[in-house]
């Protein structure tokens, strides 16, 4: 007969014996895969706007980065026209010496201060990434800050930079005849007369408002190039690629997005308008703090509104590939495959 132990299978415990604690195996926990389903364009509108709410002061953080930039060329610009007694503003009842003169000034600047548009865009493509991370991983319940999403973008800076020149350029060359038109009216004012310019001012608006059609076109088409590039770590070409393939026949849903930004531009436009006419008609220290206070508006306007279209592409981008490619039946896959268990359940990005 095989030999008993000493505690006739009972517990040790009974008799006071010292026990090894065995602590219960752990069951590694990450956030919930966020419930995922096709969205209506309002619903994504809502949690665009939502998403932004909630997290306001770190969008408008991660938004001041292209904000200071386009402040500062602002700036220079006021101080180049104060020191060198030039104007680039067409006043009402201009002659047509001084609005050729004012144009002329206009494209002069543009000229000079080319480099600070490419800064602006290297800029607004870093900032764009940066708030596609943070919405990702707040979808995720990943803790973020404005530090912490533009860490994780860093590095790469040339890929959204590349991006979003590439999205610029498919925006602007559509309209290029229309403005190689209208500049050589203004060049040609004297020799043509009033009449002349008129007319190939009317030329040159009829091929612009055409061409403002391909090139709303264009930009749709490749909207969601930075946000792909983010999730799925594409380059350049690659990412203007995947774009398109994603935008495919939904280009009316994110138009619809761009008209609410233009709107939201338009509600700060109308803010800033009236400090524009004033500066037109104040001179010394009243022309120089209206400037200020133009300035200033620039600033909140950018950082402000500059992070709601990125929020908004980002989910656009979630919500075609779930569609398209069932991007949550594929997360939760990957969730059973690695045998991590939810923390929560019903939580919806």
């Amino acid at each position: 007969m095989a030999e008993q132990d000493g505690y006739g299978g009972f517990s040790p415990s009974v008799y006071g014996a010292p026990v090894a604690y065995v602590p219960p195996p752990v069951q590694t926990v990450m956030p919930a895969v966020p419930m995922m389903r096709p969205l209506s364009v309002g619903e994504i509108l809502d949690r665009t706007f939502a998403t932004y709410r909630k997290r306001f002061w770190l969008f408008v953080g991660i938004g001041t980065v292209p904000a200071i930039v386009i402040v500062l060329s602002s700036a220079l610009r006021f101080i180049f026209l104060a020191v060198t007694h030039r104007t680039d503003q067409i006043r009402p009842g201009a002659s047509p010496d001084a609005l050729a003169s004012a144009m002329g000034t206009m494209m002069l600047m543009q000229a000079y201060f080319l480099p600070a548009t490419l800064l602006f865009l290297v800029a607004y493509g870093i900032s764009h990434a940066a708030t596609v991370d943070a919405v990702a991983k707040i979808a995720q319940g990943v803790p973020v800050d404005v530090g912490i999403a533009y860490n994780a973008i860093r590095g790469r800076w040339l890929r959204w930079t590349g991006i979003v020149l590439r999205q610029f350029w498919s925006l602007a060359w559509p309209l290029l005849p229309g403005i190689v038109i209208l500049f050589a009216g203004i060049g040609l004012t004297k020799r043509i007369g009033a009449a002349g310019t008129a007319g190939m001012f009317l030329f040159a608006w009829i091929i612009m408002m055409a061409a403002i059609v391909l090139s709303v076109i264009n930009f749709i088409r490749n909207s969601l190039a930075v946000v792909a590039g983010v999730q799925e770590n594409l380059g350049v070409n690659a990412a203007m690629r995947r774009s398109k393939a994603l935008v495919a026949g939904r280009k009316g849903r994110i138009f619809l997005a761009l008209l609410m930004v233009y709107a939201l531009q338009m509600v700060v436009g109308a803010v800033q308008l009236p400090l524009a006419i004033a500066a037109t008609a104040t001179r010394g220290g009243q022309h120089v703090a209206t400037q200020a206070l133009l300035l200033v508006v620039q600033f909140v306007t950018v950082a402000l509104i500059a992070p709601v279209a990125s929020i908004a592409f980002t989910f656009f981008y979630i919500d075609e590939r779930v569609r398209r490619e069932g991007l949550d039946i594929e997360l939760m896959m990957q969730r059973s495959f690695a045998g991590i268990a939810p923390a929560t359940q019903g939580t919806e990005i």
